[in-house]
């Protein structure tokens, strides 16, 4: 299921900068910061907290609508810290 990623990631709390130049959206919280581009599949999480920088598979890839950035909401859910079942 795609969600537009400000209003979901600005409601549990997080903030969103976008990066026209590179067409990424940057979303942080606590430590971990998430960069997600348009029509990528993987995401790049990092945590300043433990120095650790990976990438994320997601299930399909970042999506515009109607001027809006789209991701997977299982994915920003629990980048976020919120357990999804």
């Amino acid at each position: 299921m795609l969600v537009p990623l400000r209003a979901v990631s600005e409601s549990l709390g997080a903030s969103v900068e976008w990066k026209q130049q590179q067409k990424t959206a940057i979303v942080t919280k606590w430590s971990k910061r998430a960069s997600l581009t348009i029509e990528k599949k993987t995401a790049l999480v990092e945590n300043s907290a433990t120095g650790e920088t990976f990438d994320v598979l997601l299930d399909v890839t970042v999506r515009t609508i109607d001027n809006r950035v789209y991701v997977p909401l299982r994915f920003i859910s629990q980048q976020l810290g919120y357990k999804v079942d």
